[in-house]
């Protein structure tokens, strides 16, 4: 999931029909061309278990297609089980290497510019 050449990586972990998940999602959508330009990558992972709800869902998503990503399992998808995903929405904000800096709940509480080493 880590691609070389970003200086951070933006998980969104997210349910299809969670309104703060939209809420949250319209936040970043409006906030991705100022991310785009810090070289932040936006990776969404959806809890979604049905593929039409899912592709009509991320077309209003400016990323990369290749960074929409959605298993069809629901919370119990690997990526959802992998990092204890209990609800939604939760992002967790990575460094270069792919080290987990923090866990959010909010867009507005993320600081892009943390560092691991702030962190701990």
């Amino acid at each position: 999931m880590i691609e070389a050449g970003y200086s951070r990586t933006l998980l969104v972990f997210y349910q299809p029909d969670c309104e703060n998940c939209h809420t949250q999602i319209d936040r970043l959508i409006n906030d991705y061309p100022k991310l785009k330009k810090q070289n932040i990558r936006i990776v969404s992972i959806s809890s979604d278990t049905n593929k039409d709800v899912f592709a009509g869902d991320v077309k209003r998503f400016p990323w990369p297609d290749s960074d929409k990503l959605c298993d069809y399992k629901g919370f119990a998808g690997i990526n959802f089980v992998r990092y204890g995903i209990m609800s939604t929405p939760t992002f967790f904000l990575l460094d270069e290497k792919g080290a987990v800096i923090k866990r959010y709940a909010l867009i507005t509480d993320i600081d892009f510019s943390t560092s691991l080493k702030e962190e701990k």
